[in-house]
Protein backbone atom coordinates (compact mmCIF):
# COMPACT_ATOMS: atom_id res chain seq x y z
CA UNK A 1 0.00 0.00 0.00
CA UNK A 2 1.25 3.44 -0.94
CA UNK A 3 2.01 5.90 1.91
CA UNK A 4 -0.95 8.70 1.84
CA UNK A 5 0.75 12.51 0.15
CA UNK A 6 -0.28 15.08 2.64
CA UNK A 7 0.17 18.70 1.04
CA UNK A 8 -0.26 21.63 3.36
CA UNK A 9 -0.40 24.94 1.67
CA UNK A 10 1.13 27.04 4.79
CA UNK A 11 3.76 27.52 7.19
CA UNK A 12 2.54 29.27 9.92
CA UNK A 13 1.27 27.70 12.91
CA UNK A 14 -2.04 26.46 11.59
CA UNK A 15 -0.04 24.75 9.22
CA UNK A 16 2.90 23.42 10.99
CA UNK A 17 0.69 22.27 14.11
CA UNK A 18 -1.06 20.35 11.18
CA UNK A 19 1.99 18.65 10.01
CA UNK A 20 3.37 17.89 13.32
CA UNK A 21 -0.50 16.02 14.10
CA UNK A 22 -0.32 14.21 10.68
CA UNK A 23 3.34 12.86 11.46
CA UNK A 24 2.33 11.48 15.04
CA UNK A 25 -1.49 9.87 13.63
CA UNK A 26 0.67 8.47 10.20
CA UNK A 27 4.45 7.81 10.55
CA UNK A 28 4.72 6.56 7.25
CA UNK A 29 3.27 9.33 5.12
CA UNK A 30 4.54 11.69 2.80
CA UNK A 31 4.26 15.31 4.04
CA UNK A 32 4.77 18.36 2.16
CA UNK A 33 4.88 21.44 3.64
CA UNK A 34 4.50 24.74 0.96
CA UNK A 35 6.00 28.39 2.28
CA UNK A 36 5.34 31.22 0.72
CA UNK A 37 8.08 32.98 2.14
CA UNK A 38 11.81 31.48 2.12
CA UNK A 39 12.36 30.72 5.55
CA UNK A 40 11.34 28.03 8.13
CA UNK A 41 8.13 29.29 10.28
CA UNK A 42 9.11 32.23 12.63
CA UNK A 43 7.51 34.26 15.00
CA UNK A 44 6.05 37.15 13.55
CA UNK A 45 6.27 39.19 17.30
CA UNK A 46 9.78 37.71 17.95
CA UNK A 47 11.29 40.12 15.21
CA UNK A 48 10.86 42.97 17.53
CA UNK A 49 12.97 41.40 19.71
CA UNK A 50 15.45 40.57 17.46
CA UNK A 51 15.90 44.22 15.92
CA UNK A 52 16.60 45.21 19.12
CA UNK A 53 18.60 42.39 20.13
CA UNK A 54 16.88 40.84 22.84
CA UNK A 55 16.79 37.32 20.91
CA UNK A 56 19.32 35.60 18.69
CA UNK A 57 18.20 35.35 15.15
CA UNK A 58 17.82 31.93 15.96
CA UNK A 59 15.68 32.43 18.42
CA UNK A 60 12.74 33.97 15.67
CA UNK A 61 12.89 30.34 14.13
CA UNK A 62 10.23 28.58 16.19
CA UNK A 63 10.93 25.64 13.96
CA UNK A 64 14.76 25.08 13.12
CA UNK A 65 15.48 23.63 9.55
CA UNK A 66 16.66 20.02 11.48
CA UNK A 67 13.18 19.70 12.93
CA UNK A 68 11.38 19.24 9.25
CA UNK A 69 14.28 16.88 8.61
CA UNK A 70 13.87 15.04 12.04
CA UNK A 71 9.86 14.85 11.11
CA UNK A 72 10.49 14.19 8.02
CA UNK A 73 8.67 16.85 6.56
CA UNK A 74 9.71 17.89 2.85
CA UNK A 75 9.99 22.13 3.61
CA UNK A 76 9.01 23.46 0.04
CA UNK A 77 9.77 27.06 -0.73
CA UNK A 78 7.10 28.72 -3.36
CA UNK A 79 4.21 29.87 -3.91
CA UNK A 80 1.40 27.72 -4.97
CA UNK A 81 -0.44 29.12 -7.44
CA UNK A 82 -3.23 27.19 -8.78
CA UNK A 83 -5.12 23.94 -7.25
CA UNK A 84 -6.64 21.22 -9.89
CA UNK A 85 -9.14 19.35 -7.69
CA UNK A 86 -9.64 17.19 -9.99
CA UNK A 87 -6.66 15.87 -10.77
CA UNK A 88 -5.05 16.19 -7.08
CA UNK A 89 -2.73 18.56 -7.67
CA UNK A 90 -0.98 21.94 -6.64
CA UNK A 91 0.90 23.71 -9.17
CA UNK A 92 3.90 26.07 -7.75
CA UNK A 93 4.53 29.59 -9.24
CA UNK A 94 7.86 28.12 -10.45
CA UNK A 95 5.86 25.22 -12.55
CA UNK A 96 6.48 22.14 -10.05
CA UNK A 97 3.38 20.20 -9.70
CA UNK A 98 2.75 18.61 -6.01
CA UNK A 99 0.21 15.60 -6.31
CA UNK A 100 -1.74 14.57 -2.87
CA UNK A 101 -4.33 12.48 -1.40
CA UNK A 102 -4.70 14.99 0.92
CA UNK A 103 -4.85 18.91 1.09
CA UNK A 104 -4.94 21.64 3.75
CA UNK A 105 -4.53 25.09 2.69
CA UNK A 106 -3.74 26.96 6.12
CA UNK A 107 -2.83 30.28 4.86
CA UNK A 108 -4.33 32.48 8.04
CA UNK A 109 -5.13 35.43 7.29
CA UNK A 110 -3.60 39.43 6.76
CA UNK A 111 -4.39 41.80 9.32
CA UNK A 112 -6.67 44.70 8.15
CA UNK A 113 -5.92 47.99 9.55
CA UNK A 114 -8.68 49.98 11.44
CA UNK A 115 -10.51 52.85 9.61
CA UNK A 116 -10.09 55.83 11.65
CA UNK A 117 -8.02 59.02 11.40
CA UNK A 118 -4.67 58.52 12.80
CA UNK A 119 -4.46 54.73 12.00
Amino acid sequence: MQPIRYVIVGNGAAGVTAAETIRQQDPLGEITLISAEPYPMYSRPGLAYLFINEISQRQVFARQPEWYQQMRINLLFGKAEQLDVDRQQVVLGDGRILPYDRLLIATGARAVPPLYPGA
